[in-house]
């Protein structure tokens, strides 16, 4: 179950994750969605969310992400349909501008691609991922 806002918050700190489990609920009601109608414009919309999140559905505010990145840029553009390259750097990766959120699907992706992938912009999208890596290597005992 999701909320009906796609801009919620929602990141690694589970304690503010904007998801529910059923059997968390407490006293649950049932409320007719008769009286309880949605405008057109207001409606949630999962399509924003599968193009904003590279397929996994997280919510965020939205942001244009800048990375550089070191493979098929193919392998972005199609994670990423509104995304665009902008230009080939020298060392042969490319300017990529995303469309994307701030939310904790994207941060998972961008984790996952490793060595393939440097962000260029906003700056705390790169602040997260430079201290989630931080916070990764203190498991292998491994200092800066």
């Amino acid at each position: 179950m999701m909320s009906g806002s796609h801009t919620s918050q929602d990141d690694a700190d589970f304690s503010s994750l904007n998801k529910f489990r059923i059997n968390n609920m407490m006293n649950l009601k049932i409320i007719s969605s008769h009286n309880n109608k949605i405008s057109y414009k207001d409606r949630f919309e999962s399509g924003y969310l599968t193009n904003h999140t590279a397929t996994l559905p997280f919510f965020g505010n939205t942001l244009l992400l800048v990375i550089d990145f070191y493979w098929d840029p193919v392998y972005v553009l199609d994670r990423f349909p509104n995304s665009k390259i902008i230009k080939e750097n020298d060392d042969g990766s490319f300017r990529i501008e995303i469309y994307a959120n701030d939310g904790y699907g994207v941060k998972m992706w961008l984790l996952s691609q490793g060595d393939m992938v440097k962000v260029i912009s906003p700056q705390k999208i790169k602040d997260y991922i430079i201290q989630d890596m931080i916070h990764a290597l203190k498991y292998y005992d491994y200092d800066i």
